[in-house]
């Protein structure tokens, strides 16, 4: 037997016993998505529309928050 056949046999081999032992690879652990508060966006849709829609060169409407 030469070193390669031996190469291949002693690798055959140890893929056989761990697969027989259990090993795998365990999937990865991510800390959960934290997503920003949604709840505020949309607001004041309608308000901008309406002031973007009724500005003029002359008279221009502040769309800026009311807050």
């Amino acid at each position: 037997m030469n070193a390669a056949m031996m190469f291949r046999i002693l690798m055959v081999a140890l893929f056989a016993a761990s697969a027989g032992l259990g090993v795998r690879a365990e999937p990865a652990v991510y800390p959960p998505t934290r997503f920003p508060d949604a709840n505020g966006w949309g607001k004041n849709i309608q308000r901008t529309m309406r002031l973007l829609a009724t500005s003029t060169p002359e008279h221009r409407n502040d769309v800026t928050s009311q807050n």
